[in-house]
């Protein structure tokens, strides 16, 4: 049961978004109910097939989002599973699915997401796009009829079972999961889309930028290192291997020390 003081505040959100879009239904997978920071409220964990609620981001800091409780919970498996969502009012919609990676890995840990038959998302690799510890949010824009779900103009076979949609999470490399499900009434420029875009993109070109500079350290130590290739410890103290060199050194020196010490020549 939602109380008055939650029923207020949904009422106070959907009032000032229904000018730009509307979040229809959301599902904290893994968690509990909860209200976000723009007063949208997200059921406990329902709807789903298969798969185990677990925590893997509890009491962790969760980079890009003002709701790091969402992306702290999901249902994961080491095997395919679903959600499915009522079906709404004809519209166009953007399904937008929450994610987040707690293990420091820059391994190929993919994994497909599907509608009924049909994978609309191939490979999703989440670690790639943002690293660790931070939300990651995938877009889809869907247009629903009474009986059809179309994706990039395309019919989904299956989408609709019993008046409610098939969201499916498939194994590949890696296996599913997912941390919030949400279904929102508007387009992509209604949504956070194109800000986490620009941040994401922001993001790749400092760790581009930090690569480089690792890349400059690794190769001024090499150099460093190819410098005393060429010489050797003897006693403690470093003295040159190629010889031809340590003479032709030894005879410079001697040379400045006998122009400082010898007496300048009167004529």
């Amino acid at each position: 049961m939602i109380n008055m003081d939650k029923k207020f505040l949904i009422i106070v959100s959907m009032t000032l978004i229904c000018s730009f879009g509307q979040p229809i239904y959301a599902v904290n997978c893994g968690g509990e109910e909860y209200i976000d920071s723009s007063g949208v409220f997200w059921n406990k964990d329902q709807g789903y097939k298969g798969g185990l609620s677990i925590h893997p981001g509890r009491n962790k800091i969760v980079k890009y989002t003002n709701d790091p409780a969402i992306y702290q919970t999901e249902r994961h498996s080491s095997d395919n599973f679903s959600y499915n969502i009522r079906l709404p009012t004809p519209g166009s919609y953007i399904l937008i699915l929450k994610f987040a990676e707690f293990w420091s890995s820059n391994a190929n840990k993919t994994f497909s997401i599907g509608i009924g038959q049909n994978i609309v998302i191939n490979s999703l690799e989440i670690y790639e796009n943002v690293k660790d510890s931070a939300a990651y949010d995938v877009f889809i824009p869907l247009i629903i009829t009474e009986d059809v779900v179309f994706w990039n103009n395309t019919p989904l076979a299956n989408a609709i079972e019993n008046e409610k949609i098939i969201v499916n999470f498939i194994k590949a490399k890696s296996n599913p999961k997912v941390s919030g499900i949400m279904l929102f009434k508007g387009k992509l420029e209604n949504t956070d889309y194109y800000e986490q875009e620009r941040r994401i993109k922001h993001h790749k070109k400092l760790f581009q930028h930090k690569l480089e500079i690792d890349e400059k350290f690794i190769q001024n130590q090499l150099e460093k290192e190819k410098i005393f290739d060429n010489w050797e410890t003897f006693d403690g103290v470093y003295v040159i291997k190629n010889y031809p060199v340590t003479l032709f050194l030894t005879s410079i020196l001697f040379y400045i020390l006998f122009q400082k010490l010898m007496p300048k020549a009167k004529w």
